[in-house]
């Protein structure tokens, strides 16, 4: 990128300019004078136009080695001479003159007022030292102008110096022209470059002359801040009036210690106070560019940045990061953080769950609260590294494990392991779900089971024994009577055999349909239930209220809830002493629902729920339940009857 030149560039580029005029006119000047007075003689003014000529090509041709400030006094001394010897020499009194305004104007225009103030009182006491001269008679020439007009010669020289200075004054405009031309378009190009870059960001630069005079802010302020008044980075007595009362002692505190030199820049973040009463972010950048001879501060630069946006964001990941963080920690799961397969994080449950404080397991592997063997006969180890294997391949896995909790028990429990994808190494999140309660539940419904096969084996048994035994018992003593030869009454007993016979199949139906209803797999859940009402109606009251009709459902359901019903009304036949039972059985778009009262003594439902030798009826109900997934809800106190509602999801 081409670098854009200086103010004293510029006039070095002149002056360079002006040297190489000068140079040029001052060799046939020169040239010209020597052959005007060969017939006066050598004179001491001729040796001083010739070797300031020779001195000027000189030192154009070398200006390489000759300082700036060197080759503008050359160039100058040679002007000036040449304007004395227009006063004192050829009587050229207002050609003199010219060129000690030309003279002036060029120094003042290159160099500022003072310069030129100083060259002025230069031109003045060379003047006035003519002028004394010349009153003196220590001067000899003719003032006659007329004389001067008709003279060739005098027309000759005239027109060397007007083309010679105007010529010079040209190359000083055309050259000025040409340089501040370039200057601005280069300026105009960093502006624009300046401007295009302060769009696209939320900056805004400002330069606050301590003096009050210079101060400087972006055209953009407005559009960057479009709430706050644009003036306000003018000054450091506006700019901090802004500020939030929060923030306003801080903000002092940094500016007060750049201004002091005890801290290089100022970098700070903090609220201004916006036309609406509401409150701005800022990032405010900057520092002292310029001080006094007594280290007092002159200016200061730096840029204001919007950072509201950023705030904004910040704030809902803090927010974020606090729900994360909460439910991390408060999760009914342990959870745990790993870097490298080293615990890095824990949340409380995990405290509980192993047994050992969060700082207690920082550092830990994953194996180190694991026993050595699962019990699927894999080491714990092998166990780990094929889960974070799976991890890796598809961003989650999970896999049934065993952990050592507390006092080196033994808990089974769920694992399943996040890939979080981190930079620079592995990070895990691994949620272990207890599945002890699972464990045990299954366990007891599995033991409810087994009870439960255990009573219908019984009850089974003993319905055999008592009502088929008796039968199959008279049966065979009848066909033993039927067996002698000498039986009078064959035809009675005949009729009783049948008698018996027509028994037995109607006691083994009866226990048949108890072990399997014929009417719930045939015609349905309403038809098995009014078949149980017909049975039990004789010993209660019962009223069975239902929208089903003949409508079927899944078959475990339609067996959960008959089962159900009969062991609510077994309860009620043999505990209850009621006298009458309401069941309800209606279906909707999403749900079936059952509903069973009495009015019965009732019983305290936590104590028989507690105890071990009784409730077993009502686990029976609460496991078939939990298998179609129902809600439900047990009511009944002493002397208060039984209330049973539930309702699973179609």
């Amino acid at each position: 990128m081409k670098k854009t030149p200086s103010f004293q560039d510029i006039h070095y580029k002149i002056i360079d300019s002006l040297l190489l005029v000068g140079m040029i006119l001052s060799v046939p000047s020169a040239t010209v004078s020597i052959l005007r007075n060969a017939q006066y003689g050598v004179t001491p003014i001729l040796i001083v136009e010739v070797f300031v000529a020779v001195v000027a090509s000189i030192t154009y041709f070398s200006r390489s080695k000759f300082s700036p400030s060197l080759r503008v006094s050359i160039l100058m001394g040679y002007i000036y001479i040449i304007a004395t010897f227009s006063l004192f020499t050829y009587g050229l009194i207002g050609m003199g003159l010219f060129i000690f305004l030309f003279i002036i104007l060029v120094i003042t225009s290159l160099f500022g007022i003072k310069r030129g103030v100083a060259t002025l009182v230069l031109m003045l006491v060379t003047y006035i030292v003519f002028v004394v001269a010349y009153s003196e008679g220590l001067v000899n020439f003719s003032i006659d102008f007329n004389e001067f007009a008709i003279s060739a010669h005098q027309f000759v020289w005239r027109g060397i110096y007007f083309v010679f200075f105007a010529t010079m004054g040209m190359v000083v405009v055309g050259v000025s022209n040409q340089y501040f031309k370039r200057v601005n378009a280069s300026l105009e190009s960093s502006e624009e470059r300046l401007s295009l870059a302060l769009k696209s960001v939320n900056d805004v630069v400002w330069d606050i002359d301590l003096n009050g005079i210079n101060s400087y802010i972006s055209k953009n302020t407005a559009e960057v801040f479009p709430n706050i008044d644009s003036s306000f980075a003018l000054s450091l007595e506006k700019w901090i009036n802004l500020v939030v009362d929060e923030d306003k002692e801080r903000v002092n505190q940094m500016v007060s210690a750049v201004m002091r030199g005890e801290v290089a820049s100022i970098n700070i973040e903090y609220r201004l106070k916006t036309k609406s009463g509401g409150k701005q972010w800022l990032l405010t950048r900057g520092r002292v560019v310029k001080r006094d001879d007594k280290g007092m501060p002159l200016r200061v630069l730096g840029i204001h940045t919007n950072i509201d946006p950023r705030k904004e964001m910040e704030q809902i990941l803090k927010e974020s990061e606090q729900k994360y963080r909460s439910i991390f920690m408060y999760a009914h799961d342990a959870i745990l953080l790993l870097a490298n397969q080293r615990i890095v994080d824990a949340n409380e449950r995990a405290e509980s769950f192993f047994g050992c404080s969060r700082n207690q397991m920082l550092g830990q592997q994953f194996m180190d609260f694991c026993p050595h063997q699962q019990l699927d006969g894999a080491s714990s180890a092998d166990k780990f590294e094929e889960l974070i294997s799976q991890a890796r391949e598809s961003s989650y896995s999970q896999a049934e494990c065993e952990f050592l909790g507390p006092n080196n028990t033994t808990i089974y429990a769920s694992v399943g392991v996040n890939w979080l994808k981190a930079e620079g190494h592995d990070s895990f999140q691994v949620i272990i779900h207890d599945m002890s309660e699972r464990v045990r539940f299954e366990q007891e419904k599995l033991y409810a089971i087994v009870e439960t096969e255990e009573r219908e084996r019984l009850k089974l048994a003993a319905d055999l024994h008592d009502d088929v035994g008796p039968l199959l018992s008279s049966i065979n003593m009848y066909t033993s009577l039927l067996e002698r030869p000498a039986v009078s009454n064959r035809n009675e007993l005949y009729d009783n055999l049948r008698s018996i016979v027509k028994d037995a199949i109607k006691s083994v139906r009866e226990i048949s349909n108890n072990i399997s209803p014929h009417n719930l797999t045939s015609y349905g859940l309403v038809a098995a239930i009014n078949a149980s009402v017909e049975t039990s109606g004789s010993l209660v009251n019962i009223l069975f209220q239902q929208n089903v009709d003949d409508k079927r459902f899944a078959q475990t359901v339609e067996v959960m809830l008959y089962r159900i019903v009969k062991e609510l009304l077994n309860n009620t036949i043999k505990y209850a002493s009621a006298n009458s039972v309401f069941i309800s059985l209606t279906v909707d778009d999403k749900f079936l629902v059952l509903n069973y009262k009495d009015d019965g003594i009732g019983f305290d439902l936590d104590e028989v729920m507690g105890r071990s030798d009784s409730g077993m009826g009502l686990h029976n109900i609460i496991n078939r339940l939990n298998t179609i997934k129902a809600q439900y809800r047990f009511s009944t106190k002493p002397n208060d009857g039984f209330c049973f509602e539930m309702k699973t999801q179609l």
